[in-house]
């Protein structure tokens, strides 16, 4: 299994400067994303938007996240979230979307877009409301990454970015 991924923040003892991250979630900024891609692939992958949260303002290498959020753009060959119950559907930036909830040794939350998409603009921040609104996610917590990339479980393939952005505004 591997993440190949684009990062935009925050990396496990790494950081891209400049990014606006990490943000507050208290501070209700937009979080805009857009992705333009091509998945060629067999097997089981999917293809998501991988986003850590910290309640440090400032993580470093050996700074755990306290929460994972994952936004789901496409999957195929039965891959599936980690997952304790049935999905909650909802609707979010345009498009319906069922969200999981797990855990690992953090929280794990997962909108897995129920029709899959190649071409996605999302602001992120309306991802974090919901799980703010459910009492899932507190908003003194701070998004430190923001990660565009395929899980590839098995098989091969390959996907190509067209286009990829994230903006703090």
């Amino acid at each position: 299994k591997s993440y190949a991924s684009l990062v935009y923040g925050w990396q496990w003892g790494w950081r891209i400067e400049n990014t606006g991250l990490p943000v507050q979630l208290s501070a209700n900024r937009a979080i805009n994303c857009g992705w333009s891609y091509t998945i060629n692939s067999t097997g089981t992958v999917n293809v998501a938007y991988d986003m850590w949260l910290h309640t440090n303002p400032n993580p470093d290498y050996s700074t755990t996240p306290t929460d994972e959020v994952m936004v789901w753009l496409h999957r195929a060959g039965g891959a599936g979230p980690i997952s304790s119950g049935n999905p909650v559907r909802v609707t979010i930036g345009g498009a319906e979307w069922d969200l999981h909830r797990g855990f690992t040794t953090l929280n794990v939350f997962s909108y897995v877009r129920v029709q899959n998409a190649a071409t996605a603009v999302l602001n992120m921040n309306d991802f974090m409301r919901d799980l703010q609104t459910r009492g899932w996610l507190q908003s003194s917590k701070y998004l430190a990454s923001i990660q565009a990339g395929t899980e590839v479980y098995t098989g091969t393939g390959t996907l190509t970015t067209h286009g990829f952005y994230c903006r703090i505004q």
